[in-house]
């Protein structure tokens, strides 16, 4: 059964990515600073809204809370130490875009591994069904995030396929090590799902409307990612009530 859900879990969350991924390409011709408001809204909503009440379910609030903090700290570290020693590209307004999707891309891999734990353990094809519908329906906002700043630093359809594969992978890696020894541990899985979201909000809040604002004005940035944030809450409204 492990096997089986690290297919469909691969499949479900590439599907997402690759929709996501084509409405990145619909919002590449929008102002910069409406762009990354407007993401840096949804994927906030996303994680507070969503998969941080989920990891609290899971594992209560103490590891919750120390994944956010130990995510945030990890962030900082690897923006300091990459941007020492990594030259992406010599043009300074696609590198912030570059950053920006690479990072988001690291925390939403991190952030799988977990995920495909819990889809590997379940061996209910009952529950396995609704969990890999999540995913799909979830990895969708989090390709338009992946891959706004990408396409806009001017990356294309080659470069899409790669970080689907190595954002989607941990996916199915999850779900064989779940399907081999279980679910482990929910205080870890609940410590590494919100370490990776605290890597998420960094990126959203830093990098994308801190972004937006030296662009444009802070009012303008706020009201763009109040709208992502309610694009995001009606959005996980209708698929919670589908599903």
């Amino acid at each position: 059964m492990g096997g089986y859900n690290a297919l469909w879990g691969f499949l479900a969350s590439s599907a997402g990515l690759l929709i996501g991924g084509t409405g990145a390409g619909w919002v590449k011709g929008q102002k910069v600073p409406l762009v990354f408001s407007l993401c840096a809204g949804m994927i906030i909503g996303l994680v507070v809204l969503d998969i941080v009440p989920d990891s609290i379910r899971l594992g209560g609030w103490p590891p919750a809370v120390a994944g956010l903090l130990v995510g945030v700290w990890v962030y900082s570290q690897l923006e300091r130490w990459s941007r020492r020693v990594i030259v992406l590209t010599h043009e300074p307004k696609q590198e912030v875009f570059l950053y920006s999707g690479v990072l988001i891309a690291l925390s939403i891999a991190i952030h799988n591994v977990p995920t495909g734990i819990a889809l590997g353990a379940n061996a209910s094809e009952a529950l396995a069904r609704p969990m890999l519908l999540t995913i799909f329906f979830h990895t969708i906002p989090e390709g338009i995030a992946v891959f706004t700043p990408l396409i806009m630093a001017g990356y294309g359809l080659m470069s899409l396929l790669v970080i689907t594969l190595v954002v989607s992978l941990p996916i199915a890696v999850g779900a064989l090590i779940g399907g081999s020894i279980g679910l482990g541990s929910p205080l870890l899985l609940t410590l590494v799902i919100a370490l990776a979201m605290g890597m998420t909000l960094a990126v959203a809040v830093k990098e994308m409307l801190g972004k937006a604002v030296k662009d444009s004005s802070l009012g303008f940035c706020a009201y763009g990612a109040i709208a992502g944030f309610v694009l995001m809450a009606t959005y996980l409204q209708l698929v919670s009530h589908g599903g």
